[in-house]
């Protein structure tokens, strides 16, 4: 019965990853379009942190490792900036083989623990259901995830060593330069650390990474421009938002998906707290025993405290889902039926997803933008450039008084719904053209839409337009961003 049941959840879990994968969506889930945007900007000769302070934005949220790598594949492959369904593929290629590396590590993992091939092939099978979509967009969750758990399982199957440690360190390193979240990898590593009483390695775990980021980005200073800290600080400093972001998006969002597995995790984590109480000394013998088990408390308890930030989501607990599949399928004994109920949780939650992204994996947006940057240029002889750029919300507040605006660029962004009535365009010189994409809108609908073409502005997008003289502004909707030199 448990072949049969893997067998269904691997041919589900590969074609629905396969999908998302190939998908037409301009965004399955986490703002992909901001991502390729920031693609777009280093493929264009841009830095790829500007000053986020001054017009146009250009918002890099996350750590340079992920933009690098996938620049570099554009380049090697002869990708232009503006070619939005290849660097939209290129983008999930890399976290999708980021994915599958993680995947077979921890199932390594398990079979290195228990010989069995069904649990090795569960463990695959929960890394790809409780990780998507998250971990095969264009973001870099995949990639940091991949590196913290290497760093975790180098820490626990080898003994304590300096090479080991460099390899620990490196390791976490590379997790942080994909994402910041990828420090909560190196609280794991310093807090065990500190109970085993190693001090020294503590230390070089804290401060390792820290010496080694800081050579990466002075190294890359010139492509990464003087503002890498405010971009990569001020983009995730969104404040606290406990009813949308935290209860509705993260704690409901993950229940709906994932609750079969967060009921096992917070049980085992509640067996683990009743069984060993208030006994401080007994804490400490099973945590130098067992350093997963702390790592659980870590996991989560960083879950919950960056689930506070307005914008969290879902993946915020993805981490925490894995390391609780690998300690239950290293805990299931001859008991069969324990592996049968992992692998049916597994697969509700896999189904739950597929559902979830119905609507994104029957889009098709990225097929007619491939033609955009040929009809934007054919409508705008004079354009020089078209410059995307996110408006985050938690930059919009900078901004107050008039901005001037360069006439020989086009410039673009995709989330119009940000700009605050606090920022008026004034001195718009004749002829500027400002194309602002929104993702749920047919792109071939530039050319064809009257309301670009009869002298008045289009209202949608809110206080914009009464900053607008009549005939001065032409809004296009796009549904990927572009860079055209």
């Amino acid at each position: 019965m448990e072949i049969v049941l893997l067998a269904l959840l691997a041919v589900a879990a590969v074609v629905l990853a396969l999908w998302m994968v190939l998908a037409g969506s301009s965004s399955i889930e986490g703002y992909e379009g901001n991502v390729v945007s920031s693609f777009n900007l280093l493929l264009g000769g841009g830095e790829l942190y500007p000053d986020p302070t001054h017009f146009p934005i250009a918002a890099t949220q996350y750590s340079p490792l992920q933009y690098q790598i996938v620049v570099g594949l554009a380049h090697l492959f002869g990708i232009e900036a503006g070619s939005a369904r290849a660097l939209y593929l290129l983008g999930r290629a890399v976290s999708t083989l980021c994915l599958v590396v993680t995947a077979l590590l921890l199932a390594a993992e398990v079979w290195r623990r228990r010989r069995d091939w069904l649990l090795t092939g569960a463990m695959a099978a929960a890394v790809v259901a409780y990780t998507l979509p998250w971990s095969v967009v264009v973001r870099a969750d995949a990639g940091s995830s991949l590196f913290g758990f290497v760093a975790l399982l180098l820490y626990v199957r080898y003994a304590p060593g300096v090479g080991t440690l460099i390899a620990i360190v490196l390791a976490l390193t590379v997790s942080v330069l994909f994402k910041q979240s990828g420090v909560v990898f190196v609280g794991c590593i310093f807090l065990h650390q500190l109970v085993e009483r190693r001090f020294a390695s503590a230390a070089a775990v804290a401060i390792g990474p820290v010496i080694v980021l800081v050579a990466y980005m002075l190294a890359f200073r010139g492509q990464f421009g003087d503002d890498a800290i405010l971009q990569l600080v001020a983009n995730v400093s969104n404040g606290i938002d406990l009813k949308d972001s935290f209860f509705e998006r993260f704690l409901v969002g993950s229940l709906k998906s994932h609750a079969p597995i967060i009921a096992a995790g917070l049980a085992i984590m509640a067996l683990d707290t009743w069984r060993l109480g208030m006994r401080p000394k007994a804490w400490l013998r099973a945590i130098r025993r067992q350093p997963m088990g702390l790592w659980l408390f870590v996991l989560f308890g960083y879950a919950m405290v960056t689930g506070l930030k307005r914008g969290s989501a879902p993946n915020y607990l993805d981490d925490w889902l894995l390391l609780v599949s690998l300690v239950v399928l290293l805990r299931i004994r001859k008991w069969r039926f324990g592996l049968s109920a992992a692998l049916v949780a597994t697969g509700i939650s896999l189904a739950i997803v597929g559902w979830q992204m119905r609507s994104a994996l029957l889009t098709d947006e990225l097929g007619p933008a491939a033609d955009v940057a040929a009809q934007l240029r054919a409508q705008f002889p004079g354009m020089t450039t078209l410059l995307d750029f996110d408006w985050h919300p938690a930059l919009a507040t900078e901004f107050s008084g008039a901005i001037d605006l360069d006439p020989d660029v086009v410039y673009s962004r995709t989330w119009p719904a940000r700009i605050t009535p606090d920022v008026t365009y004034a001195n718009l010189p004749s002829g500027l053209h400002l194309v602002i994409g929104i993702t749920n809108r047919d792109p071939a609908s530039i050319l064809t839409d009257p309301l670009l073409h009869n002298g008045r502005t289009f209202d949608r997008t809110g206080p914009l337009s009464r900053f607008c003289p009549k005939g001065e502004l032409v809004m296009c909707f796009t549904a990927a961003p572009y860079v055209l030199r």
